[in-house]
């Protein structure tokens, strides 16, 4: 069991190199043995060619002679005749499958249209009846008259020919002629014996220059592909296998590189792909945290409003105790009246600042209607006032008197000036305060514009195609959700408008909000 559990260790150790060399040795072994059968093959054909060109020649000479009627009058002549030619054989011809005569010499019979042997160099069968007939040769002979050559498949090593006899214009019989083709003596080994000399001289250098391209052009390449492929499994993949070559191996070669090339360029890719997966995980969880701080807004912006409704009736009661006050002619100096008014108007304002809050804070509908785009901006900044005024911004309205209305949501619209005003606070307070300028105008009749103008520091080339994608922000983390401009923009869009900004760093910034005008839907809606 060791033995053999040794020999198949050793048959997986063979190499590619080892598996090509046994490969080669048995094809040019084989090729040895063919090209050597093949040319003692050839050689025997041309020895049979050789013998039956012999025997012919040879048998027309003997029909020549035995035309002569002075050799048929007794058969003594005829055997007499034969004897001079061939020697005597002292073994039967008719009785033997195989010829024991020595090889070279000729057997020669003469029958009669009997078939009875009246002459031959074999004295064993003279008189006797010659039965052997191969292929119906011989009878073919006597009838047509037609010289016949065969090879008697009992006689393996003899070629025979058939030759009819005449004599004074009579037929007289059949001339047998056997002429040997085997090669005599030891020749056949001998042949063997020089075919696969000069085989093997040819085929030593031949097995050498084919052992050399193979391990060059085969076996160097496909090392150095196994080579690359084991450098690439390391993690090398700027490795390249070199070798000369346009062939397959070549092609197989041209497209490992161009695999390792592409798996580089992949490399680099998924790096720069998990780069920014990192980065879109960092700016995810910065937008939960500003998506957090949104819902705290948005509930305290609910607080706010059902704030302002509680806070809206007693407001109203002081107003109305301020009012009546006011109306007593009576009973009130001077001095208690101006505070009396004074406690009225502000009463009056803040009433007026908890419905825009409220109306703000009412949940869209999103049925469009003709909206008066003047008094949204106004509403926009009632509720923002006292905001801006603490950041120190000074406010400017050049609303046009004569502005087509606008066909809309008038609680959209408030949030998108909202949030552009919004923006401009925290902007120009990053500069200490500053000025607003609010302008509304219509220049064709068909589009109504209101453009928000700050001193403020200006937005950046480099951010400014980002100022309205989502969560996009300046802010620290918690001072804003960068969710503002984004809102707005899709409003407006949903309006069938546009924004327009323009702004350099230093030089403030303009929004410009463009919106159709008429009393018509839009189409689609």
């Amino acid at each position: 069991m060791e033995r053999c559990a040794g020999s198949l260790s050793q048959h997986r150790q063979l190499t590619l190199s080892h598996k090509v060399s046994l490969g080669v040795l048995l094809s040019v072994a084989s090729l040895i043995g063919f090209f050597l059968v093949e040319g003692i093959r050839e050689q025997k054909t041309l020895l049979a060619n050789l013998a039956g060109n012999q025997a012919e020649s040879v048998a027309m000479v003997l029909r020549s002679s035995l035309e002569d009627p002075a050799l048929w009058k007794s058969p003594e002549p005829l055997q007499d005749f034969v004897e001079r030619l061939a020697a005597p054989r002292t073994d039967a011809l008719m009785g033997q499958t195989r010829s024991s005569r020595p090889l070279g010499e000729l057997d020669i019979l003469i029958l009669d249209f009997a078939r009875t042997v009246v002459a031959g160099n074999i004295p064993g069968d003279v008189g006797k009846k010659y039965t052997r007939d191969p292929g119906d040769e011989i009878t073919l002979t006597m009838a047509d008259g037609r010289m016949r050559k065969f090879v008697d498949p009992g006689m393996i090593s003899a070629f025979w020919v058939a030759v009819p006899l005449e004599a004074a214009h009579a037929k007289k019989g059949i001339l047998l002629l056997r002429s040997p083709h085997a090669m005599p003596g030891a020749q056949p080994h001998k042949l063997a014996l020089e075919l696969t000399r000069e085989a093997i001289l040819i085929a030593i250098p031949a097995l050498l220059l084919i052992l050399w391209m193979t391990r060059r052009y085969v076996i160097r390449p496909i090392r150095l592909l196994r080579e690359g492929a084991f450098a690439w499994k390391q993690g090398d993949l700027s490795h390249r296998v070199s070798f000369r070559g346009s062939d397959e191996l070549g092609e197989l070669r041209d497209a490992f590189n161009e695999m390792a090339t592409t798996l580089q360029a992949q490399r680099v890719n998924l790096a720069r792909k998990q780069a920014d997966l990192e980065e879109s995980i960092r700016r995810k969880r910065e937008a939960q945290a500003q998506l957090i701080q949104s819902e705290k807004l948005a509930s305290l912006g609910t607080l706010a409003a059902g704030v302002a409704h509680e806070l809206n009736q007693p407001l109203m009661l002081i107003r109305g105790y301020a009012q009546r006050l006011l109306s007593r002619e009576s009973g009130n100096g001077p001095k208690a009246r101006e505070e009396i008014e004074i406690i009225e108007e502000e009463t009056t304002r803040m009433m007026k600042i908890i419905r825009h809050l409220k109306d703000f804070s009412r949940k869209s509908t999103g049925e469009y209607q003709e909206v008066d785009g003047n008094a949204v901006i106004q509403g926009s900044f009632a509720l923002l006032a006292e905001q801006l005024r603490l950041h120190e911004i000074e406010v400017r309205l050049d609303l046009g008197h004569t502005l087509p209305r606008v066909w809309g949501d008038p609680i959209q619209l408030t949030q998108v000036f909202v949030n552009i005003i919004t923006n401009a606070r925290d902007a120009l307070d990053e500069v200490g305060g500053g000025a607003l300028v609010v302008r509304s105008r219509s220049a064709d009749g068909n589009t109504v514009e209101v453009s928000f103008e700050d001193t403020g520091p200006g937005i950046g080339p480099e951010i400014l195609p980002s100022i309205f994608d989502p969560f996009f922000t300046t802010k620290a983390v918690g001072s804003g959700t960068g969710l503002g401009l984004s809102i707005a923009l899709g409003l407006v869009q949903a309006h069938g408008g546009k924004i327009n900004v323009e702004s350099e760093s230093g030089r403030g910034a303009r929004f410009t909000v463009i919106l159709g005008a008429g009393g018509k839907k839009r189409d689609g809606e």
